[in-house]
């Protein structure tokens, strides 16, 4: 059903939110430091013996719902 990307789209609503009352802070020099900001990024890859820039394929099927989709 649509409860599943109804807690999804809630989530994400809440956490722009956050981001956004941030970086007002910021901004404001309210805060001097943003930990999403500062840390480091880590290397993104499905399978660590691929190269980032080689990686083409789509797992949306995955990502989207636990679900199996056919």
């Amino acid at each position: 059903g649509f409860e599943v990307q109804t807690m999804r789209l809630g989530g994400l609503t809440c956490r722009l939110k956050e981001v956004q009352e941030e970086i007002r802070q910021c901004l404001k020099k309210e805060v001097f430091y943003m930990e999403e900001v500062e840390a480091k990024a880590l290397p993104f890859a499905y399978m660590e013996k691929y190269d980032m820039r080689t990686l083409v394929y789509n797992r949306w099927d995955h990502i989207v719902t636990p679900s199996v989709m056919e």
